[in-house]
């Protein structure tokens, strides 16, 4: 990876940082903080992968300013495959339905950003999160958890649509999720507590990176930080006080 000089990566916040990536504010903030760290040589790989269409035009402003940093840049079409709900209790035709809706889903357009020159080869029209949190060097246990929680949380919002909507009826089930019926469910979910230990990661991280068992979390996020402080004390004290406004409206 290159050698960081910072005039230069203090240039690219300069002229990335008035571009909205994100409707939320904290993964805008990340998504730049990224961007920058490639340029840095801290990373291999960032992306930016805008929810809403409003959004994409800028994907193209932001290219242009990257290409003029000697950056390379992919933009892909990709269909994520979601993790299989074989292992629970959802009934096989739920579970087909939920299949046919990630199938429907419409593909969402990334910006790629990367020093690796391997990397466009790694990139598929279809990929698990797996593949994708691979290329961007996220932890494997990280990963794995995430997968998981969405799983956990399906099966949870399932089960809620069972009981308070008093069916077990798949058609009927297909139905309130179709309609997007209002259900309540307790979901698991690390964003929260990852941004209170971690504020600076760009990805949600997993129960044992939280509680101290495993270090490259730590490392990856006081990395972050350190950069962030660096390229600009305003990015620093933006991503603190979102990352505390967004915890205090969760009640954590």
């Amino acid at each position: 990876m290159p050698s960081m000089d910072l005039n230069h990566v203090k240039k690219l916040w300069d002229s990335i940082k008035e571009i909205p990536t994100s409707i939320l504010r904290i993964e805008d903030l990340h998504n730049k903080l990224s961007l920058c760290a490639v340029l840095a040589g801290q990373k291999n790989v960032a992306s930016i992968e805008p929810e809403d269409d409003n959004l994409l035009p800028n994907l193209q402003i932001m290219r242009k300013i990257l290409r003029t940093f000697k950056l390379r840049t992919s933009v892909t079409t990709l269909r994520r495959i979601q993790p299989s709900l074989e292992a629970t209790n959802i009934s096989p035709k739920v579970r087909s339905f939920f299949v046919e809706l990630n199938a429907i889903k419409k593909p969402t357009i990334i910006l790629w950003v990367y020093n690796d020159t391997q990397v466009p080869s790694l990139l598929k029209p279809k990929m698990t999160n797996s593949q994708i949190g691979k290329i961007l060097g996220y932890p494997s246990h990280c990963i794995q958890e995430y997968n998981k929680h969405i799983v956990v949380n399906t099966e949870r919002y399932v089960t809620a649509l069972k009981t308070q909507y008093n069916t077990n009826d798949d058609d009927e089930i297909i139905s309130l999720i179709k309609r997007n019926a209002p259900v309540y469910y307790p979901k698991e979910d690390n964003a929260i507590k990852t941004l209170n230990t971690f504020t600076f990661l760009p990805y949600i991280a997993c129960n044992k990176c939280l509680k101290g068992e495993y270090d490259i979390s730590r490392k990856i996020n006081a990395s972050l930080e350190k950069l962030a402080r660096k390229i600009d004390s305003q990015l620093y004290n933006d991503i603190l006080l979102e990352a505390k406004r967004l915890a205090a409206l969760a009640g954590q």
